[in-house]
């Protein structure tokens, strides 16, 4: 499992903080700049795509990005050909985010059944940023099948959320 770290940033793209992002018991995910397009030079062939956006309703139940509780359904599918998945997003209003969020994987067969026992704990996080500021966080695992991004928050909200995939070869 993985320490998630998040980057955000200011509506002035001049201004750019990094926050470092707390977990339990977890290894150091890299943080990037604050556009999937600003990694261009590390990837060669060099591929984004938008997996999903929508609001994504926070509260004190871990929720998908979805916005379900069925811990069966995944947030995305087909992420096999990623190696890399980033979840941004930004919350209206005077409030500071303070998000928990975790991120599960898994395989599946030809059919869609998982394979193995299911679920496997990828990274967690609690995302902490002044308001109305965008976050980043990445998941440099990539190549499941099927991904579970889960949210809670002590403090009801909406997250306007997106999750980008990257395909390519990382050259660090």
């Amino acid at each position: 499992m993985n320490e998630c770290r998040a980057h955000h940033t200011t509506r002035d793209a001049e201004t750019t903080d990094v926050a470092p992002i707390g977990a339990a018991a977890l290894a150091t995910l890299p943080v990037r700049e604050g556009s999937a397009a600003a990694l261009q030079p590390y990837y060669e062939p060099y591929f984004v795509a938008v997996l999903w956006e929508r609001r994504t309703r926070c509260d004190s139940l871990w929720r998908s990005l979805k916005g379900d509780v069925v811990a069966i359904l995944p947030t995305v599918q087909g992420a096999t050909p990623y190696d890399r998945l980033y979840w941004t997003g930004y919350a209206l209003g005077s409030a500071p985010v303070n998000v928990n969020m975790r991120v599960l994987a898994r395989a599946v067969d030809h059919n869609g059944v998982p394979l193995g026992n299911g679920w496997r704990p990828v990274g967690q996080a609690t995302i902490q940023t002044p308001p109305q500021r965008w976050f980043r966080v990445e998941i440099p695992e990539g190549h499941w099948d099927e991904y579970r991004i889960e949210v809670r928050s002590a403090t009801p909200r909406l997250v306007y959320s997106r999750v980008i995939a990257s395909q390519g070869y990382w050259k660090e």
